[in-house]
């Protein structure tokens, strides 16, 4: 498609959201990739207000849609029904106050005092503060430094943390620190100027927290007409930046957005509906809900809920952020589709079918550890483990299921539906009827677990959905994580850093960190080193068999093509789980014309390194046996595992290599210490070329 169809999409896009105003931010936008940011200067303070937006100070006691939820009398009922939570709350706000956060791998550092917001105290680089269009390629200066580092500062998740620490133990020094960390920040950010400025996305996530934080806190002695007004200020000009600097675009005919125009939406319409006393709410909140109802359509997936991002990270972050609008939505009088309503409960259902034995949700594709609202367990809360939504989607669906796998309650459903909400998951009668495997065929996911779910994968089926964004995704075909009698055998070692490491990043994004395999080096998907956010559509992926039962799954599927191979090479894999035996079967079957050489990759939960024989190694009571009708070797290599963004820690990797002509058949199993059965065993067991 040609340039200008492509504005045509955009001028589209603008005006349905937007009305005609959607011109006039077209033109600022325009204005601003035009022009040098001191020529553009003249033109942001005509569009956007001469100094800036302007409010009269607003009591934050005048919107209900979050303060109604919070009650003097639930303090001591809420101590019952989360006992210890109080004790971590007023911990993490102790850490606050001494200005101490461990964020994205930093370890556990000083900020500061007062703190630095522009610093990432990891590399020590700290981003100059400058008018927000004139950063360009400075946010990646390179020498390690990571600019989600004071972003993730600046989302000010930990205010909430702060404001529940006052609210549940009416102690005045976590309000007084709340309030001396806003006044630092905006008197250190100020708007639109600093690194904190420079991506709308941050903008929304922020303006949502400090609406959370303030709202908690909306009762508290501390306030007074100087501090109201200072906030009423920053969240109209959070609101005028977000609507000037929204992160959509078109190519090739097509509209470019994701999660970060999720984010500018839902920070928009939190906006609007908390703070109706904000002059442009009424727009913020059609803007913010009608491009909601939109996008929920565009990018979930239509059948079966997935996120389109190909991310398990990404699901539960789009999910928070279609989700905390809705229910403001349902508090303030104003409606969400059906439809909408529908594919919320479809995305708490991915989340079901997903989570493993332990509780944890498997790393597919990229995560950083990003989040709308965290409230609960801040600054250490596990970062795979989204059973809260399944609670909170307990209540709002009314799904026993939901409840019976998340366990019961969870503190989120105070902080998001009141006390009211922790009742209703109470009262709700769980479905403890044992999940079986399920298959999300648009979204290239599909699972198999043993009855009491003790044993489980989750495999890598398919590639992108077509007209997805590759930004978030992995060379993972075919790639799964395994469990075995309750514990990770096989898992996905995660991604670590973007844009602070090009190197590590490529590394942990290649299908040489992915539980598949490699022919003659090559990465089944091509991943282009200038750019650390795309990636090449996989090939076509093929789903021979597949079949869930109480005596033997079975799923069978093919591919023929690896990128940058001169001729095509077949890889057909079978994993096939036993009930009787609860062993775990995977055969890789290679055609190709010529000679080749196989790589196998099998990275191991962490712990002790082990063993390998000649044919078998043992990881506590679990087995992995290896077969081959060629010559295979096998040996454990030192790897890493990545639990969450910018830390990495030392783990060990299965690898097996093998040289081969025209046809090449190899097999794993997994069991707990059965013995591998010998060749003919195993095509009777298979079912041959079934």
């Amino acid at each position: 498609m040609s340039m200008p169809y492509d504005l045509v999409v955009l001028v589209r896009h603008y005006l349905r959201l937007c009305g005609a105003r959607g011109l006039v931010l077209l033109a600022d936008r325009a204005a601003r990739r035009i022009l040098p940011a001191l020529l553009y200067r003249p033109v942001q303070w005509l569009g956007w207000g001469l100094r800036g937006p302007k409010t009269s100070p607003g009591r934050l006691t005048e919107s209900r849609a979050i303060t109604s939820l919070f009650s003097s009398r639930d303090r001591d009922w809420f101590d019952e029904m989360f006992p210890g939570s109080i004790q971590r709350k007023v911990a993490s706000a102790e850490m606050s106050r001494r200005h101490e956060f461990e964020l994205l791998g930093t370890g556990l550092s000083h900020w500061g005092d007062p703190i630095d917001w522009h610093r990432d105290v990891r590399s020590g680089h700290t981003w100059p503060v400058r008018f927000f269009p004139g950063y360009g390629g400075t946010l990646t200066p390179g020498g390690g430094a990571d600019v989600k580092v004071p972003w993730e500062l600046s989302r000010l998740h930990h205010l909430v943390s702060l404001a529940q620490a006052w609210w549940l133990t009416q102690d005045r020094v976590h309000m007084d620190e709340l309030f001396d960390q806003c006044e630092s920040w905006l008197a250190s950010n100020r708007w639109p100027h600093g690194v904190n400025w420079t991506v709308a996305m941050e903008a929304g996530i922020r303006a949502v927290n400090l609406l959370w934080a303030t709202s908690i806190l909306s009762d508290a002695p501390g306030w007074n007409g100087d501090r109201e007004t200072a906030l009423s200020r920053s969240l109209h000009q959070h609101g005028t930046y977000i609507e000037h600097n929204l992160e959509v675009s078109s190519r090739g005919g097509r509209l470019q957005a994701a999660n970060h125009y999720l984010a500018n939406l839902t920070g928009l319409a939190c906006l609007g509906m908390v703070r109706p006393d904000l002059p442009q709410a009424a727009r913020w909140t059609a803007i913010g809900l009608n491009g909601l109802e939109r996008e929920i359509r565009r990018q979930v997936l239509p059948k079966e809920g997935f996120f389109f991002e190909s991310s398990t990270g990404y699901h539960r972050l789009a999910l928070e952020l279609f989700l905390v609008p809705a229910l403001l939505a349902r508090r303030t009088g104003n409606h969400m589709s059906p439809t909408y309503w529908k594919q919320l409960e479809q995305m708490c259902e991915v989340v079901l079918h997903v989570t493993g034995p332990d509780g944890q949700v498997p790393q597919i594709g990229d995560g950083d550890d990003g989040r709308l609202l965290i409230l609960a367990g801040y600054p250490d809360w596990p970062r795979h483990d989204y059973r809260y939504l399944l609670a909170l989607g307990a209540v709002l669906f009314k799904r026993g299921d939901f409840k019976a796998a998340a366990g019961g309650r969870a503190e989120e459903l105070y902080w998001l539906l009141g006390r009211e909400g922790v009742e209703a998951v109470d009262a709700l009668e769980p479905d403890p009827t044992p999940l079986q495997g399920h298959r999300f065929e648009e979204a290239g996911l599909y699972t198999m677990r043993s009855e009491d779910s003790q044993d489980f994968v989750l495999i890598r089926g398919g590639g992108p959905s077509a007209h997805s964004p590759t930004g978030h995704s992995h060379s993972d075909l075919f790639s799964l994580e395994l469990w075995s009698g309750g514990r990770p055998v096989i898992v996905d070692p995660g991604t670590y850093v973007y844009t602070s490491s090009p190197s590590e990043r490529n590394a942990f994004r290649s299908t040489a960190s992915h539980n598949t395999v490699k022919v003659d080096g090559k990465d089944i998907t091509a991943m282009s080193g200038d750019s650390l956010f795309r990636m090449g559509k996989g090939p076509n992926v093929s789903i021979v068999y597949w079949d869930v039962n109480t005596e033997r799954s079975s799923f069978v599927a093919e591919h023929d093509a690896f990128a940058g191979l001169s001729s095509p090479v077949r890889l057909t894999r079978k994993v096939v789980y036993h009930t009787r035996e609860r062993a775990w079967e995977i055969e890789d079957a290679l055609e190709g014309r010529g000679r080749h050489q196989a790589t196998w990759f099998w990275h191991l939960a962490p712990g002790p390194l082990p063993e390998p024989s000649a044919d078998q190694v043992q990881l506590g009571p679990v087995r992995i046996g290896w077969w081959s009708d060629g010559s295979l070797d096998v040996k454990v290599e030192p790897g890493r595992f990545s639990p969450s963004y910018g830390r990495a820690e030392d783990a060990a990797v299965l690898v097996g290599s093998a040289v081969w002509e025209d046809r090449l058949s190899v097999r794993f199993r997994v069991d707990a210490g059965v013995p591998v059965p010998t060749a003919v065993e195993e095509r009777a067991e298979v079912g041959g070329d079934s």
